[in-house]
């Protein structure tokens, strides 16, 4: 622009060196004041006097005196001052319209294959605002047979507007022609951003959520695909409109909630749960992994668990069983025949083995009980049973005593619960009926020793009597 001024005052210089009334070897411009200037008749266009007051040129436009080429920072005309251009004027400046009506800077351009209305930046990068229609251009403009060019190297974008539907469309391009499709398209109606910051797609938006998409029929891939370096997630895939929430890769996480207190919450009470199994048919299915891994419980504090897992019972039937583990050591497992328990007694898991000693009199101790449980027992139900701390006195070994407050319904807290290990009482049941059995044997023997003795009196008494 410091060129322009200084180009269009050579000219009209130049032209009125030649103008009739002016010597042709140099320029004699009226020097006046401001009022005087003002005040001249028969002003005609082009005319060009030094405003004394102002300390510029002033030309007449044929409606107006415009001042130009003044240090000073006054006047209705354009100024340079120094390296930068400027007018105080407070009409409208228009580029290819003679009449700029519309904005404080217009630049007008034809609808249709043309160059950029305007470009701003510099040779390397900039933006630009393109004709036809209404485009921003990053790093790129079109040049006089409408074809798309770089400023300068590096990667270039559009942003567009479709005035016929309300399209918005942002494009990349390579070398100068557009892509195919846009990198992002967003037609009417179809992205809404609000004044707070929250997002609708395919929908207006709501004031209280964040994001909401809402499925298009033809997404069979999903309302929204989150890609990973190897697998995708997909929320309402296909028709079915499954959701598929995978990790990125092979061996990687996916973290559900991961924060203290946090709690993750499936279902509504008719819904199925399946760990590697693609349809479950229970509330909860597990489909074990091939190294036999179940289900496990793990203790927070020391890491002890417990684990449950579905294992060939035999080889031979090819049928499983229900095993139980305490650190990954069987404990015992659930026949799949009957459903009887078996618990470890193999004698190589054993040390220590003795003979258990007479039990008889210890029985007679103890007191078979009827009774009925306090909690959970609407019905008033009878039980048969021991009662724990009895029995703890004559059989320990069968009385486990949980060292941990435990609450208990109706009872409260209990600080040393007693349980009772029922199975374990055949052990000692099966001792006394051996003992009672000895005894028997012992009173059969006996018995019949004296049916023997009886008998040979008996014979002895009749052969006296026949002496």
């Amino acid at each position: 622009m410091k060129n322009f001024a200084s180009l269009w005052l050579v000219v009209l210089v130049y032209t009125s060196t030649f103008a009739q009334g002016i010597f042709p070897d140099r320029v004699t411009i009226p020097k006046m004041s401001t009022v005087t200037k003002n005040a001249l008749p028969n002003k005609t266009e082009g005319m060009m006097v030094y405003d004394s007051d102002l300390k510029q040129f002033s030309y007449w436009t044929g409606q107006l005196w415009a001042n130009f080429g003044s240090t000073a920072a006054s006047g209705t005309g354009w100024q340079l001052i120094g390296n930068d251009l400027s007018t105080t004027n407070t009409g409208n400046v228009g580029v290819g319209i003679s009449v700029p009506t519309r904005g404080k800077f217009e630049v007008f351009g034809a609808l249709g294959n043309g160059p950029t209305s305007a470009v701003f930046g510099s040779d390397g990068t900039g933006l630009s605002l393109q004709r036809n229609w209404p485009t921003i251009g990053f790093n790129q403009y079109r040049d006089g047979s409408n074809v798309q060019r770089r400023i300068g190297e590096g990667y270039a974008a559009t942003q567009f507007f479709d005035p016929n539907t309300g399209a918005m469309f942002i494009n990349t391009f390579g070398t100068g022609v557009a892509n195919s499709t846009s990198s992002f398209s967003v037609p009417t109606g179809i992205f809404t951003l609000l004044s707070n910051g929250n997002i609708g797609v395919r929908n207006g938006g709501s004031s209280n959520t964040g994001m909401w998409i809402t499925r298009g029929a033809t997404n069979t891939n999903g309302s929204l695909v989150v890609s990973g370096t190897t697998h995708n997630s997909h929320f309402h895939y296909d028709v079915a409109e499954d959701t598929y929430i995978r990790a990125g890769k092979n061996n990687s996480r996916v973290v559900l909630n991961d924060i203290p207190g946090g709690n993750v919450v499936m279902g509504a009470g008719n819904g199925k749960f399946g760990i590697n199994s693609g349809n479950p048919q229970y509330t909860l299915e597990i489909k074990q992994a091939a190294n036999n891994t179940g289900l496990v419980l793990i203790n927070n504090t020391n890491f002890n668990n417990w684990e449950l897992r579905s294992e060939v019972y035999s080889t031979d039937n090819g049928t499983d069983c229900l095993m139980a583990f305490y650190n990954n050591s069987l404990k015992g497992w659930m026949r799949p025949t009957d459903g009887g328990w078996s618990e470890n007694s193999d004698r190589r898991l054993k040390k220590n083995i003795q003979n258990l000693e007479s039990v008889l009199d210890q029985i007679m101790l103890l007191r078979p009980a009827r009774y009925q449980m306090i909690d959970s027992n609407p019905n008033a139900t009878e039980f048969i049973g021991f009662i724990a701390q009895e029995l703890k006195e004559v059989f320990p070994e069968v009385v486990d005593v949980r060292l941990k407050p435990t609450k208990h319904g109706a009872a409260g807290e209990i600080a040393d619960l007693h349980g009772v290990d029922y199975a374990h009482l055949s052990v000692v049941a099966i001792k006394a009926i051996q003992e009672q059995q000895g005894l028997i044997e012992k009173l059969q023997k006996q018995n019949e020793e004296l049916v023997q003795s009886y008998t040979q009196l008996m014979k002895d008494v009749e052969t006296l009597k026949k002496k």
